[in-house]
């Protein structure tokens, strides 16, 4: 299994988390998706995320608490 912490609003990392899942979510809703199959809307979701940067962001808090 994953060392998945409890949220803690204490802790710094896990509120930038939300604040970038937040930001993430408004990036997901304005891409333009055409009736195309699920694979696809999903691959042109990540690669709006990506042109962002915020999915990056995502990443990085991520691995630091897994590590």
């Amino acid at each position: 299994q994953l060392p998945i912490p409890v949220y803690d609003p204490a802790d710094a990392r896990h509120r930038e988390l939300v604040t970038l899942s937040v930001h993430a979510e408004q990036v997901a809703a304005v891409v333009d998706l055409p009736g195309m199959r699920f694979e696809a809307l999903r691959r042109r979701i990540r690669e709006s995320l990506a042109a962002d940067g915020v999915s990056e962001a995502i990443d990085a808090i991520v691995r630091a608490f897994l590590t």
